[in-house]
């Protein structure tokens, strides 16, 4: 352990307001390490655009990415602007701009699985209702139909079925306007396979009773996406290992995790990217805690002279004090 109190420059963390309470123990964890660093809410914020310093020593982005249900696309772009700016500055960022584009929607994310050449459920993109049956009669049964960013996903057994959905505009385009319509692949024994990545490298992998994780009855033969942590490891494949990897290196991504399934006959489907914390859990370590393992070796690269040892965590709140008022640079 390392302590980095004595640092010029505290970290930032890059957050929803909203997504506040999930991230209560992450933040814990960087008092308890003595850490300094400061609350970034990008739902009310402003930043220059001419600055060319910032008084952050690492920022860490932690506001989801493409999972950001309720959360406007606008939002979602002034958090790729914002990131730009800080990388323009020579600050470096744990899921970086590049990162953040890669996963702000699902349609990016199928895309990129289509330049790796990983397999993927058949999908189509649609920007408006009109479109919805159309590309649903270029798939076979039962589909998936999801809001690009965030929001929930059906799904339908029939073609009727989506059509009323249509005429009672129960189809849910997102906050971009746009979603995702894809086959529905039914998984061996009902499971949904979730790694978790650090780094670019696996960490860690869960699978999920799919019936639990993903879909919940909903009215006739369509059926909502729910979601629950409950979840036992498994070790997976290697080939699947490299091809997560390979695909979060591509998108660089330094945190997440990618889903993916396995049909009857044995072949595996990607799903898609999740970045929220609470799915970094590895070996029993609390997922805050590898983050800000991570965290630590990322400032070790910032400032590798003045590193001192770890001390007993402090009584103030570092986070709250810097909330209050910008930290003084020493």
């Amino acid at each position: 352990m390392t302590s980095f109190a004595s640092y010029k420059k505290p970290l930032g963390i890059v957050y929803e307001q909203a997504h506040a309470p999930v991230l209560k123990p992450f933040f814990s964890e960087l008092e308890q390490r003595r850490i300094p660093f400061v609350r970034i809410n990008v739902a009310h914020h402003q930043f220059n655009p001419a600055e060319r310093q910032t008084p952050y020593s690492l920022v860490v982005n932690l506001t989801g990415l493409a999972e950001a249900p309720g959360i406007p696309a606008q939002r979602l772009s002034y958090t790729s602007s914002y990131l730009a700016h800080l990388e323009h500055t020579g600050v470096p960022v744990i899921n970086n701009v590049r990162a953040q584009r890669a996963g702000s929607g699902k349609a990016r994310q199928l895309a990129l699985l289509a330049q790796l050449n990983l397999p993927f459920p058949k999908a189509r993109i649609v920007n408006d209702l009109s479109q919805v049956v159309p590309a649903a009669l270029s798939l076979r049964f039962p589909i998936v139909i999801e809001a690009n960013c965030g929001g929930q996903a059906l799904r339908f057994e029939s073609l009727r079925s989506v059509e009323e959905a249509v005429s009672c505009y129960r189809i849910n385009l997102g906050t971009d306007h746009s979603a995702v319509i894809r086959e529905y692949i039914y998984p061996e024994d009902h499971f949904i396979y979730r790694v978790e990545t650090l780094g670019g490298k696996v960490l860690s992998a869960q699978r999920i009773r799919e019936d639990a994780h993903r879909y919940a009855h909903d009215k006739g033969d369509v059926y909502r996406q729910g979601y629950t942590d409950a979840g036992e490891g498994y070790r997976p494949s290697d080939d699947i290992i490299r091809e997560v990897e390979q695909l979060v290196q591509a998108a660089s991504l330094d945190h997440g995790a990618v889903e993916y399934l396995i049909d009857a006959s044995g072949d595996h489907y990607y799903l898609g990217i999740d970045t929220r914390l609470r799915t970094f859990a590895g070996g029993g370590t609390a997922p805050e805690k590898s983050l800000v393992d991570y965290i630590e070796r990322r400032l070790q690269q910032v400032y590798p002279p003045v590193l001192s040892p770890y001390t007993a965590p402090v009584t103030t709140a570092l986070s709250d004090v810097y909330d209050r008022t910008p930290p003084t640079l020493l």
